[in-house]
């Protein structure tokens, strides 16, 4: 790909994305605004044209609140998928909307306009944060899985697959309790895990002193 190809700037892009996004909902630059104000925002059907038609930019605030609008992920108002071929995320970086999607979302690092990867091991540091909420959730739709496991196990009274099921449930709170001090060793607080959860942790031996628990309602 070469540095002369034409790329579209990001903030047209976003005009292009909303105003794809409404059409495909059938709603008028009005209903739009409507719409964004019904999420505590306000954008006049004005406003929604000319930010429509690349005269207008949009802050970070009106972004979210075009994203929540529209229900859209905030990155697919960013990145033109499936319609321009080159997006400049900056001017050294005029590349493919994957690509762009690809750093917008976290997976990957920035590359270059000739799909160098930028300064991989700053982003690597940088990203730590994001794959540490990312592990957790694995973790936890593991958990997840794992409780459904033993339930089946035990309404089909099948005594073996119940103690299977049981050691990968231990070995599933070992893991997540690991990572959970991970986070906090990291700086980071994790959200609240069920009592539940915790007093397992608690009956296979593991230490659940200062880990987050939620309060169910009426509890």
């Amino acid at each position: 790909m070469g540095t002369q190809t034409k790329a579209m700037k990001v903030g047209e892009a976003i005009g292009k994305q909303v105003g794809r996004a409404r059409h495909r909902r059938g709603w008028t630059q009005r209903r739009l605004s409507e719409a964004v104000t019904e999420h505590g925002g306000r954008l006049t059907r004005g406003a929604v044209a000319k930010i429509e038609n690349g005269e207008r930019g949009v802050s970070v605030d009106e972004w979210l609140l075009l994203a929540a609008a529209l229900n859209v992920p905030p990155p697919l108002l960013l990145v033109p998928l499936g319609g321009e071929e080159v997006v400049e995320i900056t001017p050294r970086s005029r590349i493919h909307p994957h690509l762009a999607l690809d750093w917008v979302t976290g997976d990957e690092a920035l590359v270059a306009t000739d799909r160098k990867v930028i300064g991989r091991g700053e982003w690597l540091a940088g990203s730590e944060p994001l794959r540490l909420w990312r592990n957790l959730r694995v973790l936890q739709n593991d958990l997840t899985s794992v409780v459904g496991w033993i339930s089946r196990a035990e309404y089909a009274g099948d005594a073996e697959r119940v103690r299977e099921a049981k050691s990968a449930h231990a070995d599933v709170l070992e893991a997540l309790h690991a990572h959970l001090l991970t986070m906090g060793k990291a700086g980071m607080t994790p959200p609240g895990m069920h009592p539940q959860t915790v007093a397992d942790m608690e009956a296979v031996g593991l230490d659940v002193a200062g880990l987050p628990v939620f309060e169910e309602e009426g509890a």
